[in-house]
């Protein structure tokens, strides 16, 4: 049972009390959840710590005087006619609260041919399975509205498609449903729903599985208003993704052209990815990528979020980012850029050349391998950099406020309060680091 089966079966057995005490029941229990996942628990460990919803449901109502042997009776306001639009107001403003605290097991809306529906949602069961042959299809198109959603390679010749689980609402017209198409040499799957002008909220637990046979080598398209997306151990042609809201956990992924991914809001997740092109654009969600191999250039547009990349090896690495940190581990490339407005950047065991701008953030760059160019820029921020001590390079380093320290010795040196220059070995590498307001340090590794 996860935390959202357990809170339904509670709500459920807490009939008995007043439904404010019952939403306060929930908020606090749903709150005893969050804190206990954030330290570690899963929501099956809590489902089993707590033991039966309903004997819990049982101990709630003799603890707040509610049990069989309570005398507790409810005053009952008299009806005043002055008073209608305020009373139905206030209960309004209850089925409103009971559905943002609970998921929207109580809703009202307009459904199509059923005018205004007003009363306790219905509990519905999904298991919608639907398959279609690919023949000679090239490209596979997958569109959700909330649902959660995994693809996975299968050793069928079939594709399949299974949309599972439950939903609780006033009406049918509300219940998410699978359809499959085909149109050319496309095939569409979709998850429909077929809802006109909701008024409210619902309650829904609902995942989507597809299974693409090994076989398919042409275009995947994933487009996924809300909803987390999980896919792994596929090898196609190209993969496109774009999602409005949700995570996304990609493992194992081989493309074999490009692939673009595109996020609204949402973490990605990356392990074991190889492709020929590969472009992110996030506007707000963190990005980890970790053991990536990218034929040719690798770009990433992020608005806000931190940027996480360990084992990437491609040709070009150019990263735009608005907000947040950027951290890199052993890197492979014939040269990187990066320009961040605000942020640190570390970049650690840096194999080829680089060009950092930040705007505000520190600076960080450890140099494993490099033959032309380590270009440094920051506004405001330190700037440190680590280099091999067989590595011959140039140093042109300048700050308007600030110190520089080189730990190299230095032939035609130039130094002064503001600059220091000079020639390291066969000076090889230029070095070229400036910062208006920071320090700048220049160490052996």
């Amino acid at each position: 049972m996860n935390r959202t089966q357990y809170l339904m079966a509670l709500y459920d057995a807490l009939k008995d009390i007043p439904s404010q005490e019952r939403t306060d029941v929930i908020s606090e229990y749903r709150e005893y959840f969050r804190i206990e996942m954030e330290n570690g628990r899963t929501e099956e460990e809590i489902c089993s710590s707590l033991g039966d919803p309903v004997t819990l449901a049982y101990a709630i109502k003799q603890r707040r005087g509610y049990g069989p042997d309570s005398q507790e009776t409810f005053y009952k306001k008299p009806h005043r006619k002055n008073g209608i639009f305020k009373t139905i107001a206030t209960v309004i403003s209850a089925i409103v609260v009971l559905c943002i605290v609970f998921g929207g097991t109580i809703m009202f809306s307009f459904s199509k041919g059923k005018g205004l529906i007003f009363g306790a949602a219905k509990k519905y069961e999904i298991n919608d399975v639907r398959t279609i042959t690919p023949d000679s299809a090239k490209t596979i198109i997958i569109k959700t509205a909330s649902t959660d959603t995994s693809i996975l390679p299968s050793d069928s010749e079939i594709i399949k498609g299974s949309l599972v689980g439950n939903v609780r609402a006033t009406s049918p017209d509300h219940v998410p449903t699978l359809k499959i198409t085909r149109s050319g040499d496309t095939i569409i799957i979709e998850e429909k729903r077929e809802v006109f002008g909701v008024i409210g909220f619902y309650w829904e637990d609902v995942k989507l599985d597809i299974s693409i046979p090994e076989s398919f080598k042409g275009a995947v398209e994933f487009e996924g208003t809300s909803g987390d997306l999980k896919a792994s151990d596929l090898d196609i042609g190209n993969f496109l993704l774009k999602v409005s809201s949700g995570n996304v956990r990609l493992d194992n992924i081989t493309v074999e052209n490009n692939m673009k991914l595109t996020s609204g809001s949402g973490d990605f997740m990356v392990k074991e990815l190889k492709a020929t092109k590969l472009i992110l654009q996030s506007t707000a969600g963190n990005k980890e990528f970790r053991d990536v191999y990218i034929k040719e250039n690798f770009n990433i547009n992020s608005t806000s979020g931190d940027t996480v990349l360990n084992s990437i090896k491609c040709h070009e690495l150019g990263i735009d980012s608005t907000s947040g940190n950027i951290n890199i581990d052993k890197l492979q490339l014939d040269r990187i850029s990066i320009e961040t407005k605000s942020g640190d950047v570390n970049v650690r065991d840096l194999e080829g050349n680089a060009q950092i701008d930040a705007s505000s953030g520190n600076i960080n760059v450890s140099v494993k391998e490099a033959d032309e160019e380590i270009y440094i820029k920051a506004i405001s921020g330190d700037i440190e950099l680590r280099m091999p001590a067989d590595k011959s390079f140039t140093l042109d380093s300048r700050t308007s406020s600030g110190n520089i320290n080189c730990d190299f010795k230095l032939e035609d040196k130039v130094s002064d309060d503001n600059t220091l220059k000079g020639i390291y070995l066969n000076g090889d590498i230029l070095l070229n680091i400036k910062t208006s307001s920071g320090n700048i340090d220049i160490e052996r590794q």
